[in-house]
């Protein structure tokens, strides 16, 4: 919540994150929902499509970590401690930011976390629920070789499917 402020115009903006789940992302996530085994294609895809009907974000773009996975996040005795790796530093929509909910936390914790972020309007995290079941699906699908990212894949994956969403 601290960080997502308004970004001034000169701010950064990273092709990848904080951008429409329509366009690049939609084609990047579809390559990945093709490459990875042990999903059912057909119930992903029409989870997906319903995140893409999900309307945009329609405000000035906001700062974004851009890359907050749980490898940049340090817990101290159970709790956040710390954010770090801000090299992927952007602006954009915070839906991005937000999708780390379904990559830590169970329900419980999500609810409490989106209050935690302060005004999260229902369509930001729709959105956010959607960069969650796509970045699980790209981070599967390119995690061959990284048991430690595959298992968070399959978790982020899940959590995004079992939640209701749009």
């Amino acid at each position: 919540a601290a960080l997502h402020r308004l970004a001034p115009p000169d701010a950064p903006r990273n092709p990848w994150r904080g951008i429409p789940l329509a366009g690049e992302r939609d084609r990047i996530t579809r390559g990945a929902i093709d490459r990875l085994d042990g999903i059912d294609r057909d119930e992903v895809l029409a989870r997906w499509q319903r995140f893409l009907a999900v309307p945009g974000w329609d405000r000035p773009p906001v700062w974004l970590h851009g890359d907050p996975h749980p490898g940049n996040v340090v817990v101290h005795e159970g709790r956040i401690a710390a954010v770090v790796d801000f090299g992927d530093i952007t602006s954009g929509d915070p839906a991005s930011d937000l999708a780390v909910a379904w990559m830590h936390f169970d329900a419980d914790a999500r609810a409490a976390f989106r209050q935690a972020c302060g005004d999260v309007d229902d369509h930001t995290w729709q959105r956010a629920h959607g960069w969650a079941l796509a970045l699980g699906l790209v981070i599967g699908a390119s995690s061959a070789d990284n048991p430690a990212y595959a298992a968070l894949a399959r978790r982020t994956i899940a959590a995004a499917l079992d939640e209701p969403g749009p």
